[in-house]
């Protein structure tokens, strides 16, 4: 009786221990993978915060490199980096409600393509026009992405009938049919097609 204590005991400590170290990993993971998120996110808000650098200074650059001025080279070459800029964020796996911010800021970009001389940088009517687009499009993207899940759903279920169905008329045409020394290699065959609709 004590030895089997003794031995639950070291297999207790053990298990704790090994507890203690699993979770010491995972918060190192977890601490990682913040940091991780933050520098992601932070790329993924700057792709959409760069579209407007040339409203905001031209940062004392005088060489233009063939464009008008130095503004439109500037809107240019932040152009040109933000989508360079999301998809790094992206490979890095941001938060996900971060998107908002370039999504917002090409709404804005997009609008005034259409309507340059509308709408201002200050003027509080585009910026409901841009955040009612991101919040439509955030609310077509969850649909999307519910009804994806669904259908997976539902296919997963029709397949798992097919394949009870399959069995059933196996094992019938088994005991019917196939002779008792045709019995294994048949069952054999059938437990590989069976397997193969996964």
């Amino acid at each position: 009786m004590k030895k089997l204590q003794k031995l639950m005991s070291t297999k207790f400590i053990k298990l704790i221990r090994t507890g203690f170290l699993d979770q010491r990993a995972n918060f190192n993971e977890n601490k990682s993978g913040t940091l991780q998120g933050l520098i992601a996110s932070s790329f993924i808000i700057l792709s959409g915060a760069m579209l407007f650098t040339d409203k905001i200074s031209t940062f004392g650059i005088e060489e233009t490199f063939g464009f008008s001025d130095v503004q439109t080279m500037l809107w240019v070459l932040c152009q040109t980096l933000s989508p360079m800029f999301l998809c790094f964020g992206a490979m890095l796996k941001p938060y996900k409600f971060v998107y908002f911010v370039p999504l917002y800021f090409y709404f804005i970009q997009l609008y005034w393509v259409i309507y340059p001389d509308v709408y201002h940088l200050d003027d509080a009517l585009l910026h409901v026009y841009a955040f009612g687009f991101c919040i439509l499009v955030f609310v077509f993207l969850v649909f999307t992405l519910y009804l994806i899940k669904f259908l997976n759903k539902e296919k997963k279920v029709l397949i798992q009938n097919i394949k009870k169905l399959t069995r059933h008329i196996a094992i019938t045409i088994k005991g019917k049919y196939i002779k008792e020394e045709d019995a294994t290699e048949y069952t054999i065959e059938t437990v590989k097609i069976i397997d193969s609709m996964d």
